[in-house]
């Protein structure tokens, strides 16, 4: 794909009671995020501002990048910091090695046997089932991971709690390893565009860097 004009990766540290809220609170945290764009984006603004995010680990403050197409307003974030992505896309050539990150919702849908022709229904996937999920994908978005660690990724719990199928939005796994790149085209959509489901809700943003040799 063609490179966005621009795309910035934004880090930021929310503290105080507040911040304890919006960890566990997925839509209260979109909503406070997007306060970094501008209004009147449309009916889809976090499509139209190629936001992505993910929660990263810290058990003492709530830390977050944020990746967007369109620079953020940081005016609200005084602890926020951003730099341009673009940079990065010029070593990602293939056989390169990278550390690879995303958090992602891996689901596979499952159809009945009764009414094939149905739409089937959406499975949370764990442990090994997760990690091959992750390895298609993975493929799918040129790469080839060498080494493999998941784990579970929470990032709220107020997403649509109907039912199984609604609470899988809930479900996250964290994936983590190195990685060689095997098609810079694909590996660019993929970064600019996310992966998978849930994406404003704190999953799908693909993070990688170049490994050292």
């Amino acid at each position: 794909m063609t490179l966005p004009a621009q795309l910035w990766l934004t880090h930021t540290t929310l503290t105080g009671p507040q911040s304890e809220h919006l960890r566990y609170t997925a839509s209260a945290l979109h909503k406070k995020l997007m306060r970094m764009f501008p209004d009147g984006l449309g009916p889809q603004p976090r499509r139209q501002a190629g936001a992505l995010y993910r929660v990263e680990p810290d058990d003492c403050a709530l830390q977050l990048l944020v990746q967007s197409q369109i620079a953020p307003d940081l005016s609200a974030f005084p602890s926020a910091r951003s730099r341009s992505l673009l940079p990065l896309f010029e070593h990602l050539t293939e056989g390169t090695p990278v550390y690879y990150r995303i958090a992602a919702n891996p689901t596979k849908a499952v159809r009945d046997p009764e009414n094939p022709k149905k739409r089937g229904t959406r499975k949370a996937l764990y442990g090994d089932q997760a990690n091959d999920w992750w390895r298609r994908k993975a493929h799918d978005a040129g790469l080839a991971p060498v080494t493999l660690d998941s784990s579970r990724y929470a990032f709220g719990s107020d997403v649509r709690r109907h039912g199984d199928n609604d609470r899988l939005l809930n479900h996250g796994i964290q994936f983590d390893g190195v990685a060689e790149v095997t098609d810079q085209q694909r590996l660019t959509s993929a970064i600019v565009e996310g992966i998978g489901r849930g994406r404003a809700y704190g999953l799908g943003l693909l993070s990688v860097v170049p490994a050292r040799r």
